[in-house]
């Protein structure tokens, strides 16, 4: 087997110093290139944190079904005027103190302050926990979803600097045969055996090709920079590519049945799990709206302390004192036209969530149906193109074979060439194609991707 390798060299300026190389580079091969692209992806770090805090907001609201815990003392003086029940008006100078579970000021009634205390909104405490876990679903979906999605851009752009490379390499070549082409053409217009406008034709053909090295060489640079971005490495950096880089995968040998591949994706596709999750929230908030009227509102609290004053009617002895209480009750928000309408938004949601489910059911099915028609095309082609791959060579090499010989015109020779390169940039491109269809169909129908060239 043979594996893809990359080599990454920089790049610090254009035009004159194309060729230049810096000491320092880095070697890749496309499975390496997957990795880094997960491991240096700042979206895909973001999306960490996105789960760790769906984690949390999980734990959260399976806390409200535990208590609030208060302690400490307190401390109150009065002194002048105080109205009895009576009516009558009497001068007093008092002191209180508490210590315990729980904070009173006075004498009579519950503490403003319970010692422990649970306020649940009980509709709140059964659903938030439930959409709680079907968030952390979606974060987990997303980024997996993101995952998959970044590594096919790094797919793309490692074919994208493949095709740049080998278009490098065909038009030096390109230039190199035009340029002697043109110096044999010239001699033989000199010599009188040939035409001083097929001389006049090669050497325009030399310039043409020099301009279109230069815009190539800038493709590759371009693509080089754009990979590089991709996987978060200093975008001076130039990547080359060896010889061997673009050979076919074979990772499906045969066709790949379509419904079967559908089946696979819509089971393990992370988007349909995102949006499934997505789904079930939204039924849990329209099932919540209708509920809430009839669930009720919770609350208790317990105190527990020592209590006593000091002053006009006591003997200032402190002594143990213990409260309890318990409520329970119902609301209706706005005469009940809150919760009809909060009913109506969420079940407009839930609509608009089943509509987007069947559009992404139906769209990843047309795009596993496209990626297997590419598989299978590309592969045909690529069948075609070996064989005109070698007519084109044997041609090239018979019409070089003929200038020499003098029984042929140098500019048959570079029409043999230009075909020849036609040929093997398309050959290029196809390959490029038919591993990508591959790689896109392996992820998206769950499968780990692995990266295995044609024997």
């Amino acid at each position: 087997m043979k594996l893809f390798t990359l080599s990454v060299f920089g790049v610090v300026a254009v035009s004159s110093i194309w060729a230049q190389v810096p000491e320092e580079s880095i070697e890749l091969d496309l499975a390496s290139t997957l990795r880094l692209v997960d491991e240096r992806n700042t979206d895909l770090a973001i999306a960490l944190e996105t789960i760790q805090q769906a984690e949390i907001a999980s734990k959260q609201a399976w806390y409200q079904w535990l208590p609030t815990l208060r302690a400490g003392l307190a401390y109150a003086e009065q002194k002048g005027p105080l109205q009895q029940t009576d009516g009558r008006i009497i001068h007093v100078d008092r002191q209180a103190d508490s210590v315990g579970l729980g904070v009173p000021f006075s004498g009579a009634g519950l503490a403003p302050i319970p010692g422990i205390a649970l306020e649940v909104n009980l509709v709140d405490a059964i659903y938030d926990f439930k959409i709680a876990t079907q968030n952390e679903t979606i974060t987990r979906a997303s980024r997996e979803e993101r995952r998959f999605l970044r590594a096919m851009d790094a797919v793309q752009g490692y074919f994208h600097l493949v095709l740049a490379a080998k278009s490098v390499d065909l038009h030096e070549q390109a230039l190199e045969e035009a340029t002697g082409l043109a110096k044999t053409t010239g001699e033989f217009a000199k010599a009188g055996e040939g035409l001083e406008a097929d001389a006049d034709r090669a050497a325009v053909e030399v310039t043409l090709r020099k301009y279109r090295l230069e815009q190539a060489r800038y493709q590759r640079v371009a693509a080089s920079a754009k990979l590089a971005s991709l996987l978060k490495l200093p975008t001076y950096q130039q990547l080359t590519l060896q010889k061997d880089a673009l050979v076919p995968l074979t990772i499906y040998q045969e066709k790949p049945d379509i419904l079967e591949s559908i089946k696979q994706a819509l089971l393990n596709r992370p988007a349909i799990e995102e949006v499934a999750a997505r789904l079930e929230a939204s039924r849990l908030q329209a099932d919540r709206a209708k509920r809430a009227p009839f669930i009720p509102k919770l609350g208790a609290g317990y105190s527990y302390g020592e209590f006593g004053d000091q002053g006009d009617f006591s003997s200032g002895r402190l002594g143990e004192r213990e409260e309890t209480f318990v409520y329970l009750y119902w609301s209706l928000e706005n005469l009940g036209l809150g919760h009809y309408a909060s009913i109506k938004h969420r079940e407009s949601e839930l609509r608009q969530l089943e509509l987007r489910m069947e559009q992404v059911e139906v769209d990843m099915s047309i795009r596993i149906q496209t990626a297997i028609a590419e598989m299978e095309t590309t592969r045909a082609q690529l069948s075609i193109l070996e064989k005109g791959l070698a007519n084109a060579r044997n041609g090239y090499e018979l019409s070089r074979k003929r200038i020499f010989e003098n029984q042929g015109l140098p500019l048959e020779a570079l029409d043999a060439f230009k075909s020849l390169a036609e040929i093997e940039l398309l050959y290029a491109e196809t390959i490029a194609k038919f591993n990508t269809s591959q790689l896109f169909l392996l992820g998206a129908t769950g499968k780990e991707i692995s990266v295995k060239a044609k024997d």
